[in-house]
């Protein structure tokens, strides 16, 4: 009888844990899906709030603004985006935080990418993008006028 009821509760744990995690998961992505919306205005620059200082620290303003704009001259807007990986570390306590990792499978109205967001929430705050990577997948020419991508 002891036993059934330990093991009762090592499934209640496991159970809260998960819904954590998949809370996590689901704001991750909430901020990802901000990031894609942003992505799609006409300014490259609409993006920058979405990314955490510690981004900045390693990568440059200027530099970051500079590759997207690049980026958008070749691939242009974001057409859909398609989670196909994710995981999620969360830390309970004093230093209480979330870490989370999503990989995309993005659309462009010229490409096809890879794009993998690394993502960061301290405790009280919302997610923020620590580490950003694309990986081009399919590619029109660079100043090519095709559109689309097969």
């Amino acid at each position: 009888m002891r036993a059934g009821v330990i093991g009762l509760a090592a499934c209640a744990v496991l159970a809260l844990a998960a819904c954590g995690i998949t809370d996590e998961k689901n704001a991750a992505a909430a901020c990802a899906d901000r990031y894609f919306a942003a992505a799609a205005l006409d300014d490259v620059t609409a993006v920058l709030p979405l990314y955490s200082p510690e981004f900045f620290t390693t990568t440059p303003r200027d530099t970051w603004v500079e590759t997207l704009r690049q980026f958008r001259d070749r691939c242009r807007k974001p057409l859909s985006h398609d989670l196909v990986s994710w995981s999620v570390a969360r830390r309970t306590g004093r230093d209480d935080h979330a870490r989370a990792k999503l990989v995309y499978d993005v659309h462009y109205e010229r490409c096809r990418t890879t794009e993998t967001l690394e993502l960061f929430r301290p405790s009280g705050a919302q997610f923020a993008i620590v580490s950003h990577s694309l990986e081009m997948n399919e590619s029109a020419p660079a100043g090519s006028e095709k559109t689309t991508t097969v």
